[in-house]
């Protein structure tokens, strides 16, 4: 059956009508004729024209390329990985809108750490080694780093539906960019079976209505099974956010290592490693086995090119025999982590000026 586009259009005006009658001329999509007891729109059918019409807006990043802006990303590790200070770097970098761990790009905005496992004591010495680390006073956050009080006479906080509401009024005053939760198993409320989809499954929702309400990003801090291969508990968990990042400690090496396992609107990132300095501050350092990748060779074979002297993407691209954006991605990537760096340029193949790359010890 073929559909006749007005008379699909005359439908949809006359539902606009309706809605208008009903909920006021906004459609309950904004202050305009919205009462209380209106329900806001949702439906908004619009023909494909005029959405491919439209510049749409590129994907944004909290930190990139780990934490896409508005998404939920969960980070699991076994136990004694590093995990809460990986997540205290994370919180830092947006609330100070510095470059995570020193590399990475950061947007600043509010951050809202619901750190629900360590001791107050103990997480403020974790925010001062890494601010003393960086050079950086306590009064630079600004109040952009809002966390939960620990206080004697303060009762844990729990994600039962009380809470989630409470959360959620709050994220509608104060529109922060990130909503973190470490750990989930902490903030479960007393009975709820972490293996459960069907209890599992409405303390998510409510936690991601939560942060719909800015259009908060959320990090959820889990821990592994018992094995140590994935994340504990209901498989509700990784079905509700968009990205999913693990972090397993190399014993022999003392490194940390962060991997993308999914992410559902962007690229996954290549793995990075961390290390805990004297000072219980994290540094960024390299991948055990000299890797920079992600699991592609050719981040090894780039770097092993550039040993021999500086190269430019395209000299790069013919080496490896790949395309020049794909020497680009690997070539950013690297620079990005600090692997390689800028050099000098020279004109190549009818190109005045072209930037070369090298090992940074040269």
């Amino acid at each position: 059956m073929t559909l006749d586009m007005d008379d699909v259009l005359r439908d949809f005006d006359a539902l606009e009508a309706a809605t208008e009658r009903t909920h006021g001329k906004n459609g309950g999509h904004g202050d305009e004729g919205e009462t209380a007891d209106a329900p806001k729109r949702r439906l908004f059918l619009t023909p494909f024209e005029d959405i491919d019409a439209r510049e749409i807006e590129p994907m944004r990043y909290l930190v990139e390329p780990h934490l896409p802006a508005g998404e939920a990303t969960m980070l699991y590790a076994p136990p004694r990985s590093f995990k809460s200070f990986l997540t205290m770097e994370y919180a830092l970098s947006i609330a100070l809108g510095r470059p995570f761990l020193g590399r990475f790009e950061s947007t600043q905005g509010v951050v809202i750490y619901l750190d629900l496992e360590n001791r107050q004591d103990r997480l403020r010495e974790r925010v001062r080694a890494a601010m003393q680390r960086d050079h950086i006073a306590v009064a630079a956050l600004r109040g952009n780093l809002l966390m939960q009080d620990r206080g004697e006479s303060i009762p844990a906080w729990r994600m039962d539906p009380d809470a989630l509401e409470e959360l959620g009024a709050y994220v509608e005053g104060v529109a922060p960019a990130l909503i973190i939760v470490d750990n989930f198993r902490k903030g479960l409320p007393f009975g709820v079976e972490e293996n459960s989809n069907s209890e599992i499954n409405p303390i998510i929702n409510r936690l991601l209505e939560a942060c719909e309400r800015a259009e908060s990003a959320l990090l959820l801090v889990h821990h592994t099974n018992k094995g140590n291969e994935r994340y504990s508990g209901a498989g509700a968990l990784e079905g509700s956010v968009a990205n999913v990042m693990k972090i397993a400690r190399d014993q022999e090496t003392r490194k940390a290592v962060v991997t993308s396992i999914n992410m559902r609107n962007s690229e996954e990132f290549p793995p990075f490693a961390v290390e805990m300095g004297a000072d219980e501050a994290l540094t960024l350092t390299t991948v055990p086995g000299g890797s920079y990748g992600d699991g592609d060779d050719r981040y090894t074979d780039v770097r092993q090119m550039l040993a021999r002297g500086g190269k430019t993407v395209n000299e790069i691209a013919d080496a490896l025999n790949v395309s020049r954006p794909t020497a680009d991605k690997y070539v950013k990537s690297l620079v990005a982590r600090g692997a390689i760096v800028t050099g000098m340029k020279k004109d190549t193949g009818g190109v005045k000026g072209a930037t070369t790359y090298w090992l940074p010890a040269y």
